[in-house]
């Protein structure tokens, strides 16, 4: 049960969804629209406000790349998957 509220709070910092402004944008090769959309230029320096659980700070604010956000949302992704992975072959075996 650990492992479930763990993947749900991983998950739920982490989701990221990107969506098209609007339906020509899905057409355009993604260096075009990284000229016009600085979230897509993987040089671009994006702040974010971070919530620090357990602190009397209510967020933090950190400034990284586009291409370290990434990395950082595939790194939790992964770890997340391994969670998952783990637990369901724990499930599976018998005794």
């Amino acid at each position: 049960m650990p492992h479930l509220f763990l993947l749900a709070a991983m998950t739920g910092a982490l989701a990221a969804v990107a969506v098209p402004a609007s339906a020509s944008d899905a057409t355009k090769p993604r260096t075009e629209l990284a000229a016009t959309d600085p979230t897509l230029n993987p040089d671009e320096i994006r702040c974010r406000r971070i919530e620090m659980t357990g602190s009397r700070i209510p967020s933090k604010r950190v400034c990284r790349t586009n291409a370290e956000w990434d990395r950082m949302a595939r790194v939790g992704n992964e770890a997340a998957r391994a969670i998952v992975d783990k637990s369901i072959g724990i499930a599976n075996e018998t005794p």
